[in-house]
């Protein structure tokens, strides 16, 4: 596996896998996520308003992207915004 760091927009860039940090408590109305949300369609909206993913520390799940940009994208749950350090990013 290669892993690269691209400074472009990441929802413009074609690539096979597009990590996404979700805190808890985290809405697909503000920030990042809302544009990734509109990216895919709503399903961002869809898997937090099902529980799919809560933010919660180790969960995670994978959304296939559209018709450009990455093709998956895998959001995964890094618990409290708090709590949130570099470590953590890390793990």
């Amino acid at each position: 596996m290669q892993v690269a760091f691209h400074s472009s927009d990441p929802l413009s860039f074609d690539s096979p896998l597009l990590a996404v940090a979700v805190h808890e408590g985290a809405s697909a109305s503000e920030g990042f996520l809302a544009r990734l949300d509109r990216h895919l369609g709503g399903a961002v909206a869809r898997v937090l308003g099902a529980g799919d993913i809560k933010g919660k520390d180790k969960d995670e799940v994978i959304l296939y992207g559209g018709d450009s940009g990455p093709r998956r994208v895998v959001l995964l749950g890094v618990g409290k915004a708090a709590d949130f350090d570099a470590e953590q990013m890390r793990r």
